[in-house]
């Protein structure tokens, strides 16, 4: 998954230590907004997936309990 984000240009490579072997990566700003685009997505589709909230009957405030 790396390599295929790094092709992309969403992550690039970054080395903290010349004598470490491991490898870091750091997000690039068109990473960064693929991310915040994702984000906003699902942010939308959470909304549409939230029920909405069922009206007080102030009348009748025993009615407003659920019933299960």
């Amino acid at each position: 998954v790396l390599y295929k984000m790094e092709r992309e240009g969403l992550i690039k490579k970054s080395t903290k230590r010349e004598s470490t072997r491991r490898q870091y990566y750091e997000i690039t700003p068109l990473g960064l907004k693929t991310l915040k685009d994702g984000l906003s997505l699902l942010e939308k589709t959470l909304k549409n997936l939230t029920l909405p909230e069922p009206p007080i009957n102030i009348n009748n405030p025993l009615n407003n309990c659920d019933k299960r």
